[in-house]
């Protein structure tokens, strides 16, 4: 595959990815508003919303205010809290704490686990009932996104 090839593909994704997390992190938000903040030219990141919306990561919200100058009123996005959801595991040293949410982040289910004095080969197979538990949970177990391990120092 020639360079220019890979690296328009590179740059695609990340703009993929660049216009995801203004989605993520400032929802709801309009097209305009994330080309501002990217410094994005207004085509490019409306070719990117209709990828990530065919792909059915974000939905339309509706029409926000229109500004002080007039002109149309902006079209609000936010991520689709419907696509999928994640599972996210953390150690501590009595508990494991399983935490279920949806690609907003919200949380669809929390518990805690006790593992004190467990080792981890003891620990492993509780994950795993954890995670088809939780699939059990949602309608559409096809929509797990990802699951996180981390330990009490890890992910903060």
């Amino acid at each position: 595959m020639p360079n220019t090839i890979r690296n328009r593909m590179q740059l695609h994704q990340q703009n993929i990815q660049s216009v995801l997390a203004q989605v993520f992190n400032h929802q709801p938000i309009s097209r305009i508003e994330i080309s501002r903040n990217l410094s994005l030219n207004k085509s490019t990141v409306s070719s990117l919303y209709n990828d990530l919306k065919e792909q059915g990561y974000v939905e339309e919200l509706g029409e926000g205010a229109a500004s002080t100058v007039g002109g149309r009123k902006p079209v609000l996005i936010a991520i689709n809290r419907r696509y999928g959801y994640t599972m996210n595991f953390d150690f501590g040293y009595r508990h494991l704490h399983v935490m279920q949410n949806n690609l907003s982040g919200d949380v669809m289910a929390y518990t805690q686990v006790n593992v004190k004095n467990l080792t981890i080969k003891e620990i492993l197979p509780l994950i795993d009932e954890q995670l088809k538990k939780g699939h059990r949970l949602r309608s559409d177990p096809s929509r797990f996104v990802r699951h996180q391990l981390c330990d009490s120092w890890d992910c903060g």
